[in-house]
């Protein structure tokens, strides 16, 4: 969750889950369904039918569990959406949709450790060359047909992986080198990943603009 830009609070079992969830708001939760002490259902439950501040937030139950009923009768508990573990970043960034993170898509301080390295003008020029190559392979990603996926993602991903993170879109870094490192298996999984990836090249350039007119 972190390397996708959410800030993240954990707890170790069901009954100390519900106690957090029922002392600050989150705007979305994930809960095992197999926690020790409560199951995931057995808190989406008590937070939904509680005054807390969580009742009408987005909650998530993960689960390895094929069986149609039990998965019906998870979300009859209030669930918004069942995630298939194991997790990875693809299958949250899929149900999580377009629920934005509240951390911000640059690291300032990599963009001003750049600018003191290299001068405000030179870092300037660079950011908006990168702002120029992220435009390109959206585009490309945009483009890209069924025969052409996984060439686009694997090339597209490999360079994100790295050039992302010097100047400071460390989300966009980390979720492009979790895809190169475990690319999607079948055609459905890389269509959904391409998306995915160009959801984050669009967030990102949102963010570089923003950083641009403000003059930070």
């Amino acid at each position: 969750m972190e390397n996708l830009g959410y800030q993240v609070s954990t707890t170790e079992d069901g009954i100390s889950a519900l106690a957090l969830a029922r002392s600050k708001h989150f705007s979305i939760i994930l809960l095992e369904e197999g926690m020790p002490g409560l199951r995931g259902s057995e808190v989406i439950k008590a937070l939904r039918r509680g005054d807390n501040p969580n009742r009408e937030s987005s909650i998530f139950a993960l689960t390895d569990t094929n069986d149609d009923i039990e998965r019906r009768q998870i979300k009859a508990c209030g669930a918004t959406g069942l995630i298939a573990k194991p997790v990875d970043a693809v299958k949250l960034k899929a149900a999580l949709g377009n629920k934005q993170p509240t951390q911000s898509q640059l690291d300032f301080d990599t963009l001003q450790t750049l600018k003191d390295d290299l001068g405000e003008d030179t870092a300037s020029r660079l950011l908006v060359l990168f702002s120029k190559e992220l435009e390109e392979l959206l585009k490309r990603l945009e483009q890209s047909t069924t025969d052409h996926h996984r060439h686009n993602l694997r090339a597209v991903s490999h360079i994100l992986k790295n050039s992302a993170a010097l100047y400071g879109a460390h989300i966009l870094a980390d979720f492009a080198r979790s895809l190169y490192d475990n690319p999607p298996l079948t055609t459905d999984e890389e269509s959904r990943a391409i998306r995915m990836l160009a959801s984050c090249c669009r967030n990102t350039l949102a963010s570089l603009y923003l950083h641009h007119t403000s003059g930070e």
